[in-house]
């Protein structure tokens, strides 16, 4: 997976630092290191990756990231 070349070895994180991004980072402008740090840690703790396991990701990656992420047993 890790070899040059292959554009799917990182294709979760990638896809994860967007949604980051796009949902908590460009919605606003933080005013001190500290409150952005906080917003984060809350996103990662408590918000869409809360009950969403590595592998569920993964696959919800994988199969295009439309919708919502599976949350099922």
């Amino acid at each position: 997976m890790s070899r040059k070349g292959n554009c799917y070895d990182n294709a979760t994180m990638e896809s994860f630092w967007s949604s980051l991004k796009l949902e908590v980072i460009y919605r606003r402008d933080f005013v001190i290191h500290n409150q952005a740090r906080s917003e984060i840690f809350d996103y990662i703790e408590s918000g869409i990756c809360k009950n969403v396991t590595p592998l569920r990701f993964a696959i919800w990656v994988w199969v295009g990231g439309q919708g919502p992420i599976p949350l099922g047993p």
